[in-house]
């Protein structure tokens, strides 16, 4: 779930950052899982509870023939691309 948010957020940066800075939001001072949220929290402000379950039910699942416990799927392993995107953008 976390490369996924991390994903939709780089793919569309301008909106992310755009609404941190009008809600007086710092993103680089953001743990990641609060990031993860605000950029949850972005996308599914307008929706209803069917798009929003739709949309986890998306997120929440790794591609086809991955074991979510090893690998690039697991906590640790997103936890330290988490860190290596965060680094690439000078945060």
């Amino acid at each position: 779930m976390t490369q996924t948010l991390l994903a939709l957020a780089i793919a569309e940066w301008d909106l992310v950052e755009g609404y941190c800075v009008s809600q007086g939001i710092d993103w680089a001072e953001l743990r990641p899982q609060e990031f993860c949220s605000l950029v949850f929290f972005f996308w599914m402000k307008e929706a209803d509870n069917e798009q929003r379950e739709a949309f986890r039910r998306e997120i929440e699942k790794p591609p086809v023939g991955v074991n979510p416990t090893k690998g690039m799927w697991s906590d640790e392993e997103t936890f330290k691309q988490f860190q290596a995107t965060m680094g690439s953008m000078g945060r």
